[in-house]
């Protein structure tokens, strides 16, 4: 016998024509059952009767396609086993679809794909019998056995994709995977149906047959899988139409709704959406307890109907409390459900409001630093707090509520806390107090001395709130706080505000008699400096004495404290400049005596400042104005002098504070810059080095010198910012000549002082790529004379670094030998004085500029005369052994630009000699 499938010589168009049948069969078979199982059970088996009467038969017309595909049809098929196949086609996709619909896991869509699969084997080995040639037939049990298996596994295979899947794909793999078990049961069905040597068939006919019967089949297949899903098309409509106004009537809900499914989201409307801070699709999916909302501890699930209260994990972290309701949804899934979520976060905050209400009144009472008693309007005690017991020592029985006013005023009165001859007047003065119920407060001394302020605030029903609050120590404050309104702090002398007053009096006063007043301004000279180099302690304790000094030698009410180191002195005079000069002797004989402030022995100079009303003004502020100027003055024209108050000192103030402003901006706007002027080595007669100097270009007023505005840098302690940009500057233009030459930037004492001057410098040295040996550094005698131990400390850092250290203008200060010796100094530069008078006729500054020539060479350091103008100027300190040289004679400070151009363009030795003899 010969198997069906070695004889078939197939029909493609059939063939195609099957594969297009079974796709839409498969198709149509999910697309119904989709309904099946998605409708509540009144529809449902209208669907399951679809299902089976409309795919059931496509299926079977796709097996009929094939078979007839391989032309070897009988002339007369067995209709028996024809409509035999026909019905178990039906019934495997009605039964396997039931099973299906039903619910439940994996397990069930399982086995209804088994039972379809199952029938789809049968259904091809009973038709294919019944449509095969006739003659001698049998079966192989493998290949039958093996159509059957297959058709089931796959067939339930796509029975759990359709199960599993959500989304546009679940329908689309599902057809694939049961389009493809059709097709492969029907091919192993094929093998297992056997024939003998001569079946009655007519080949010349089969191909007029089978297209005959093809068309029949596709005739009654395709109008029933059309019908069916036309059907599932229009439900489809139907429902999407039903879900989008579910949703609108969703989204229009107050309260957030999560529709869920076996307790994982599906959908959620808008409100949850905006409650959670993100979207819907960030949501969907989750599982609604646990994951969506945090149940409280012990709570796994959620019974329908019950309300509990949750928290909403939001997308920025927050957690919203919320309301959370559980509720079946009737459908053909009871594990479908809704959950109502509502925003109770206001309510929560209402809770917590009232509850904390209560314990804040009660800590209140508890804990005020008042006595409260509060009264209706009969006079009897409402509720009292136990600091008003404790004020007048009354106890519980006597404070219970109801207790008469009367009655615990008596206590009070027994307990002797009254003050006065008459206490049944006191009680009825309190009595008409209460009565009236009016708004009053006033403070009544007790006998143990305390002060007892009682405010009577009105309730509105006729009662009364008092308060009873201890002032006493209020009071001592206040006497104290107008005490310290009106003193310094430290010197418990009266203040600038105090001395306004005294002075506008003063000069009232005087003006009636015909009498002047002199306003003497002190100030100690170098103060910063006493403060700096003993500490505050010490300076405070200077301040402190001064201040006990002045107070005997003038009444307290004429003097004040009116600023860190200033005293004012007030006198009333008839002979204005030789009474007010001979005051100003006495005041700095005063206080010229060395202080001893415990083991520690300080003197100090005084400088004055005098102003005179009303000659110099009769307004008081103006007046210690003017002594201020005539201060500033005296100080800058050197210690412990006095000097009168001039009005062109107000101008020249006001020019300074102008240059001030402009100087805090000169550095952000770009008006500062440097210029260097050339040092001549005398030996090599070459170019050795640049001193960097400063410039200003003021945008009004032009070029401003050095020697007018620094000083007011140092003054204000913008040196410390200008002095680090120049150095910085300084090392960045340095490192692009060559690498024989240094670069000299000038220290202003006050930089020396700050504590972070190393650090300035290797900061600079580090940013511009500058060796430590190719800068110098140059500071002034006076700068190391202030603090010798510290200066050294500065020195020896930079020092150590290989950063050269240069003494400027020697022979202007103290000029002492031990600080040469002591200093790790690399250069002396000679000052421009002593250059400028070297001649033939001036033999005193050509012996000290010889001096010093010859002292740095036994020191092994350089020396630099300074400010050479001339040439002869030039041939003398070069006959006198200076190493260096420069000054105007070889190049005025120029800009970086014009150095460049004119000495370090081709720069070579040979130039630097044409340099020199050209000067």
């Amino acid at each position: 016998m010969n198997s069906v499938a070695g004889s078939l010589a197939y029909q493609y168009e059939l063939a195609v024509a099957a594969a297009v049948v079974g796709m839409l069969a498969a198709f149509a078979a999910f697309a119904l059952l989709g309904h099946a199982v998605a409708d509540r059970r009144g529809t449902r088996q209208g669907w399951l009767f679809l299902t089976g009467t409309c795919a059931g038969p496509g299926i079977w017309a796709a097996h009929v396609l094939a078979v007839m595909a391989g032309q070897s049809a009988a002339d007369s098929p067995d209709l028996a086993l024809a409509s035999g196949s026909l019905l178990l086609a039906i019934a495997g996709t009605l039964t396997g679809s039931a099973v299906v619909a039903r619910g439940g896991g994996r397990a069930r869509a399982a086995a209804g794909g088994a039972i379809l699969g199952t029938a789809l084997g049968l259904m091809q080995l009973v038709g294919t019998s019944a449509l095969v040639a006739q003659g001698e037939l049998g079966w192989q049990a493998g290949p039958a056995v093996a159509a059957i298996a297959i058709g089931a596994v796959l067939t339930s295979a796509a029975m759990v994709l359709f199960r599993e899947l959500n989304g546009r794909y679940r329908i689309a793999a599902a057809t694939a995977l049961l389009a493809i078990a059709i097709g492969a049961s029907h091919a192993v069905a094929a093998q297992a149906i056997m024939y003998g040597a001569e079946p009655t068939v007519r080949p010349d006919a089969n191909a007029t047959g089978n297209l005959a019967v093809a068309v029949a089949v596709v005739c009654l297949a395709v109008p029933l899988l059309l019908s069916g899903l036309t059907a599932a098309l229009i439900h489809s409509q139907s429902r999407r139409v039903h879900r989008a106004r579910s949703r609108e009537l969703a989204d229009a809900a107050l309260e957030g709704l999560a529709f869920a499914k076996n307790g994982v989201v599906v959908r959620v409307n808008r409100q949850l959406a905006e409650l959670a801070g993100c979207s819907a699709d960030a949501v969907i999916g989750r599982r609604m307890i646990g994951e969506v909302i945090k149940v409280p501890p012990g709570v796994s699930q959620l019974a329908f109907g019950d309300r509990i209260d949750a928290t909403l994990p939001t997308a920025d972290g927050r957690e919203v409390p919320v309301s959370v309701i559980r509720q079946p949804i009737k459908s053909a899934s009871s594990s479908n459900e809704v959950f109502v979520i509502r925003d109770i976060t206001a309510l929560k905050e209402q809770e917590a409001a009232l509850r904390s209400q209560y314990q804040r009144f009660q800590n209140a009472l508890a804990n005020m630093s008042q006595g409260l008693a509060m009264f209706d309007r009969d006079q009897r005690l409402i509720i009292c707090n136990d600091r008003y017991a404790q004020m007048y020592g009354l106890s519980p029985e006597q404070l219970k509520p109801g207790t008469p006013l009367r009655d615990i005023l008596n206590a009070r009165i027994a307990n002797g806390f009254f003050v006065g001859t008459d206490p049944e007047a006191y009680i009825q003065e309190r009595i008409a107090v209460a009565r009236h119920a009016v708004p009053a407060c006033r403070v009544r001394e007790m006998r143990d001395g305390r002060m007892i302020s009682v405010t009577i605030t009105p309730t509105g029903e006729g009662g009364w709130v008092a308060t009873h609050e201890d002032v006493t120590e209020r009071r001592r404050m206040e006497a104290r706080v107008e005490r310290l309104a009106t003193h310094d702090a430290l010197t418990d002398l009266p203040n600038r505000a105090r001395f306004i007053e005294r002075l506008t009096d003063s000069i009232a006063k005087a003006r009636q008699q015909n009498q002047r007043v002199a306003v003497f301004l002190l100030g100690v000279d170098r103060f910063k400096e006493i403060n700096d180099s003993v500490g505050h302690r010490v300076g405070d304790a200077l301040l402190k004495e001064i201040a006990n000094r002045l107070r005997r030698r003038v009444p307290e009410s004429d003097t004040a404290r009116v600023g860190g180191d200033e005293f004012a002195v007030l006198q009333t005079v008839s002979n204005a400049g030789a009474a007010a000069a001979e005051i100003a002797k006495r005041l700095q004989a005063t206080l010229t005596v060395p202080f001893e402030l415990g083991d520690h022995h300080q003197a100090v100079f005084v400088s004055i400042g005098i102003a005179i009303a009303p000659d110099d003004s009769i307004q008081p502020e103006q007046l210690l104005k003017d002594a201020g100027l005539a201060l500033h003055r005296a100080k800058s024209e050197g210690r412990g002098g006095y000097c009168f108050f001039e009005p062109e000192m107000d101008q020249r103030m006001q020019a300074r504070r102008s240059l001030e402003r402009d100087l805090r901006l000169a550095l952000a706007n770009g008006e500062l810059e440097l210029h260097y002027q050339p040092q001549i080595n005398l030996e090599r007669n070459e170019i050795s080095g640049f001193e960097a100097l400063l410039r200003w270009n003021h945008p009004e007023r032009g070029r401003i010198s050095p020697a007018e505005f620094i000083p007011i840098a140092e003054e204000t302690g913008l040196i410390g910012p200008i002095g680090e940009w120049a150095l910085r500057q300084a090392c960045a233009e340095a490192a692009k000549w060559p690498s024989q030459l240094i670069v000299s930037v000038n220290l202003s004492p006050v930089q020396f002082k700050g504590r972070n001057l190393t650090q300035s410098v290797v900061s600079a040295l580090a940013a511009s790529g500058l060796p430590p040996e190719r800068l110098e550094l140059e500071i002034t005698e006076s700068t190391m004379m202030q603090d010798a131990e510290s200066a050294l400390s500065v020195l020896k850092q930079p020092n150590e670094r290989g950063i050269r250290l240069a003494l400027d203008d020697f022979g202007t200060g103290y000029s002492s030998l031990s600080y040469l010796r002591k200093f790790p100094l690399d250069k002396i530069k000679i000052d421009r004085s002593f250059v400028h008078d070297l001649s033939e006729a001036s033999e005193e500054a050509t012996a000290i500029v010889r001096c010093v020539a010859r002292l740095g060479e036994s020191l092994g350091m350089t020396t630099t005369a300074e400010g050479v103008e001339t040439r002869e100027q030039l041939e003398r300190v070069r006959a006198e052994g200076c190493t260096e040289c420069q000054g105007y004679y070889f190049s005025a400070p120029l800009p970086a630009t014009e150095i460049a151009k004119r000495y370090l363009a081709g720069y070579q030795t040979s130039t630097q000699r044409r340099i020199i003899s050209a000067a």
